[in-house]
């Protein structure tokens, strides 16, 4: 069964208390949205970030991006708190790992 991933990269100018807020509303509204998997994040000291969301369709993920929480986000994002954004979005057909 294939799942679906997006790949959201980002340079962040502008972090305020508004920008925190934001984030967590939206990683709280991510976890109860129906057709997500789970999701990783992680920004560097230069504002330079990526998150990447793991999604079992593209329909689910159609219903977040339309979310209206979310468009608030991509609103204020352009405006005010990202250089530039970049968003991928990639059907996984095989996975494998390895643990030692």
């Amino acid at each position: 069964m294939s799942y679906y991933v997006v790949i959201f990269t980002s340079k962040l100018v502008a972090s305020d208390r508004e920008y925190q807020e934001m984030n967590d509303a939206l990683y709280g509204a991510l976890a109860k949205q129906q057709g997500y998997i789970s999701h990783q994040s992680f920004r560097n000291d230069q504002g330079i970030g990526c998150s990447i969301s793991y999604w079992e369709s593209l329909e689910e993920l159609k219903k977040w991006k339309e979310l209206p929480l979310h468009l608030k986000a991509q609103q204020l994002g352009r405006e005010k708190w990202y250089e530039n954004y970049q968003v991928k979005i990639c059907e996984v057909q095989k996975e494998y790992k390895w643990e030692k």
